[in-house]
């Protein structure tokens, strides 16, 4: 963990000072697809725990057939081994809780030597300074490996719980009698089964909502008319007026006459 402590007496985090924004930066902009993000991202899920699901049915009907075919679980191996599985799980815990509350306590002196050091006068900061780099950083490094420490012992809880919920399965199949009958049968396989299945239904479910949205149709393009038509409805045009004045003369020439 590396700890950072300013000479004039700020306190900074572990990723240093916070940054200033330059000149003429925008403000913070939200994804225009934001949607289709969300959506990637359940599908993304969706398909890994069917990855996972098909890995857990493939492990566990090789387990069960090997259990099946060479050699079934016996009861009293089985309660022991579930006895010492809980008792392992509560001593991890133990430990984790332990070294959690170790770093912690070094989290809180670091802070402690930081406040220290910010209240101090200024005329004595120079003096002080390497001290209290010691002290923050020598806590740090513990802290690091407090912290991978933590991890390790995650990953033992972890294989502990899998090993305890196996043995417990096992128990409840003894006292089903399962492993009398055919290891296909397993109803721990099927209960596998209908979870895989659960798992893809979701993944193709995910896939449709992720679909590309339809394109918006366009207007159809008006079909230019014929050359012929086209000279027909202009020649309709010009006759009408003509005819009109035709009509007009004739009138003129009977009044004359009369």
């Amino acid at each position: 963990m590396t700890v950072n402590i300013d000479r004039g007496g700020g306190r900074h985090n572990e990723r240093g000072s916070r940054p200033v924004a330059q000149k003429g930066e925008k403000g913070r902009q939200e994804p225009s697809s934001g949607q289709d993000e969300r959506r990637q991202s359940k599908l993304k899920a969706a398909k890994e725990q069917s990855k996972l699901m098909r890995r857990v049915v493939r492990d566990l009907e090789a387990r069960v057939k090997r259990e099946h075919t060479e050699h079934p679980p016996d009861r009293s191996g089985v309660e022991q081994s579930i006895a010492a599985q809980q008792e392992r799980i509560e001593a991890v815990r133990s430990k984790i809780r332990a070294a959690k509350d170790q770093a912690k306590r070094r989290k809180r002196e670091i802070d402690e030597w930081k406040d220290w050091y910010a209240r101090i006068p200024e005329i004595d900061k120079q003096e002080e300074w390497e001290k209290v780099r010691s002290e923050a950083t020598w806590r740090g490094t513990e802290i690091g490996e407090l912290e991978g420490r933590i991890s390790a012992l995650e990953g033992e809880k972890m294989a502990a719980i899998t090993e305890l919920e196996i043995a417990q399965e096992q128990l409840e199949a003894l006292n089903a009698g399962v492993y009398r009958g055919p290891w296909k049968h397993d109803p721990r396989i099927a209960a596998a089964r209908a979870e895989l299945e659960e798992a893809k239904q979701a993944e193709e479910k995910a896939k449709g909502a992720g679909g590309k949205p339809e394109k918006e149709k366009k207007p159809a393009k008006r079909k230019p008319e014929r050359a012929g038509k086209k000279a027909e409805r202009k020649r309709e045009e010009t006759q009408k007026p003509e005819a009109e004045r035709r009509s007009a003369r004739k009138k003129r020439g009977k009044r004359g006459d009369d």
